[in-house]
């Protein structure tokens, strides 16, 4: 409730965070008024960001001097600038010919390449159905770890591949495909500025300094200077970007999966900004591209920092979503098979136990609408995550950066098997009656990057489709579904992917389920009637409150309540009240805090479990300078249905043989199921050798 009450701030947010606290970065005197105004308090991890970078430099140039070849895979002992990926890439493809090739999947704002290498055996061979792994980094532009790490894994794989077993088998049963930088523009312009710092800017006289100076060393978004608008290379470092603010659209919030939604801002200037629309930006439009092209079974996707693995859902599952239901609990959460559970807790898990993260929902850090893995994983099933990376700092000292990804952190090396399940929050530890063993802990991002590629490749937690076909023969996946935005409205998905036969006779299609997570049955909690009922209204002076006693007679499943501005002002976007709920200690249990006429908070209880009944407070708080009457309601009700319904999809299967269909027909494909579909073309070899002689002779 408060982390809801502090997002609606406009500051700077962090992805640090606990129960009762989120780091911020405060860029002036004004930001610490509005914290105080806010009924907030702090502590002070950093105290001067530019002091912070000044050291941050002569600590990695320490570092570089004293370890001219660290232990990373790589040896790399510094950041790297923008160049040295596409250079590493290309001498990585030159080194491992077979096993590496660069792809390139469009292009940014400024028009830079977003590049990345695609691993696997035979990699230059057409697709041949083995499933996908897919990790990118660098989203936000501060975060430069997020590409560090990335880079490393693929360093790792390839030196790996003949000489590590476990390597070998991901290499050989599936491709990795890594994306270190995924906001090129961004991350160039706050890479370049952060190796140069002029103190002489610094203001002195408050809490932190302006982080204006340098000018972009903690930029978040892309370089986007007017929505739509197509630019020149370049642009992008002409004004200043303090922090999260200053222009450019945060690409984490600009994706399909409910975009427009909590945890997200219309107002360009918020570091949250989602855009003017949906893949607005040519750099989600380029990951959309490669996600619904490729069978992605799992993604990771890197940020920092935090110590954190996050998974869907990104917002509170009673929050009411689009179709009228609770946004409701991920389908795959406690996913079992064969008696083992393989779900996407159990594997978030299993990763935590090696870097000593925290694995929990993204919600649990605040709501977030938008994102990457909450698109990738309603898109097409596959499983996703967020590793937010390192303890305190977007881009710490660089051997703080070796020491995640070797697994010597303290994080790291203080998990043990005994205390490995302690990582997954109570919230995130739904899936009853499953114990997990962990033999090996501690061993780092490499070990819990590996840890997502083994997954990506287990059939258990995907799909297989099998059937027979000539050589050569190009086999289809295609599924259009809609995603639901914020608003109500759809946007059209289509997930298409291809493979080539490789011999005659059987095929495997490895795929991810032929039904969607959003339409899927999940855990949810409708509401019957209400049971009891209160209503009030009242009138508070300018940034003021007002407390509203009641008491609950009977205990519930989930409270409701509702205000809503009933003077008229003379604008609507004056009409403001944020609304809390106080239980009778006097603790806010939650909250709500949109920028409307109405707000409506929903609460199920302590942990979820119910609300007791007893003594509460409901707290109407108005946050503008105009005095304005109000009506509350409060009701309760009792959960009537804690399933949604679920609709079923299908792949629509092709075949096609020298660019002729010669077979269509629809495929529904359950997670860990394998379904055989015979003869996909309909032809016997020698009508498909005859077929394809006919038409090089037409060629001819």
């Amino acid at each position: 409730a408060a982390k809801d009450r502090l997002t609606s701030l406009g500051l700077d947010l962090t992805e640090h965070a606990g129960h009762d606290y989120v780091e911020v970065v405060l860029h002036s005197a004004a930001d610490e008024a509005l914290l105080r105004d806010a009924g907030f308090t702090w502590d002070v991890r950093i105290a001067d960001m530019l002091a912070r970078e000044l050291e941050r430099i002569q600590l990695d140039a320490a570092f570089a001097e004293a370890n001219p070849v660290s232990e990373l895979p790589s040896g790399q002992n510094a950041y790297r600038v923008l160049e040295d990926f596409g250079r590493e890439i290309d001498e990585l493809v030159e080194d491992h010919p077979t096993l590496a090739k660069r792809i390139s999947i469009g292009r940014s704002v400024e028009g830079r390449d977003l590049i990345g290498i695609e691993i696997g055996r035979d990699v230059n061979a057409p697709e041949d159905g083995r499933p996908v792994f897919l990790m990118f980094g660098a989203h936000h532009a501060r975060e430069w770890p997020s590409a560090e790490l990335p880079m490393e894994f693929a360093y790792e794989l390839l030196e790996g591949y003949g000489k590590d077993e476990r390597i070998t088998r991901v290499l050989n049963r599936g491709r990795a495909i890594i994306v270190p930088v995924s906001n090129p523009d961004g991350y160039d312009a706050s890479r370049t500025s952060g190796d140069i710092v002029d103190l002489r800017e610094a203001d002195r006289g408050g809490l932190v300094s302006i982080v204006a100076t340098p000018g972009n060393a903690y930029k978040r978004k892309n370089c986007r200077y007017i929505d739509g608008r197509t630019q020149p290379a370049g642009t992008c470092v002409v004004p200043p970007s303090p922090g999260g603010f200053g222009l450019g659209i945060d690409l984490n919030r600009n994706y399909g999966a409910l975009w427009g939604g909590p945890g997200t801002s219309g107002n360009p200037s918020s570091p949250v900004y989602r855009g003017p629309a949906p893949f607005s930006e040519p750099e989600t439009q380029a990951i959309r591209t490669l996600i619904s092209t490729r069978q992605v079974t799992t993604v990771v996707t890197n940020h920092t920092f935090s110590n954190l693995i996050l998974r869907p859902v990104g917002v509170q599952p009673s929050t009411i979503a689009p179709d009228g239901d609770p946004v409701g609990f991920a389908p795959d959460e406690c996913f079992t098979h064969g008696g083992q559970d393989i779900g996407m807790q159990a594997v978030g898990e299993r990763m935590a136990a090696q870097n000593g993260y925290s694995n929990q929902f993204g919600w649990e850090l605040y709501d977030t609408t938008g994102t990457t893995e909450d698109y990738s994983y309603n898109a097409t099933g596959g499983y996703g995550y967020t590793f937010e990376i390192g303890a305190h700092e977007f881009h710490p000292p660089y051997e703080e950066v070796v020491a995640e990804y070797l697994g010597t952190t303290e994080a790291a090396t203080g998990v043990t098997p005994e205390n490995a399940d302690d990582l997954t929050t109570e919230a995130a530890d739904d899936c009853d009656g499953h114990e997990h063993e962990h033999d090996e802990v501690g061993g780092g991002n490499r070990e819990a990057f590996l840890i997502a590629f083994e997954n990506a490749v287990d059939a258990a937690t995907h799909s297989v489709v099998t059937g027979v076909a000539p050589r050569g023969a190009t086999i289809t996946l295609e599924r259009t579904g809609v995603f639901p935005l914020w608003d109500g409205s759809n946007v059209a998905d289509t997930v298409a992917t291809a493979m080539t036969v490789r011999e005659g006779g059987r095929f495997e299609y490895h795929a991810n389920p032929s039904t969607r997570p959003f339409v899927q049955a999940r855990k949810v909690a409708v509401l019957g009637g209400p049971n009891e009922t209160f209503t009030a209204t009242g009138s508070t002076p300018p940034f003021s409150s007002q407390d509203t006693p009641f008491t609950l007679e009977e205990p519930s499943d989930v409270l409701k309540a509702t205000i809503r501005v009933t003077v008229p002002t003379a604008a609507e976007i004056l009409k403001n009240y944020d609304l809390h709920l106080l239980n009778g200690k006097g603790e806010v249990v939650a909250s709500a805090t949109e920028w409307a006429v109405a707000n409506t908070l929903t609460w199920a209880g302590p942990g979820g479990k119910g609300v007791p009944a007893g003594d509460y407070t409901l707290r109407a708080s108005n946050g503008v300078a105009l005095a304005m009457a109000y009506e509350l309601e409060a009701t309760t009700h009792d959960v009537v249905r804690d399933r949604s319904e679920r609709q079923f999809e299908q792949w629509t299967l092709r075949c096609r043989v020298d660019g002729t269909l010669v077979g269509e027909f629809g495929v529904s494909v359950e997670r860990g199921d394998r379904v055989d579909v015979g003869n996909v073309c309909g032809l016997s070899k020698a009508e498909a050798q005859k077929l394809v002689a006919a038409q090089k002779s037409r060629r001819g």
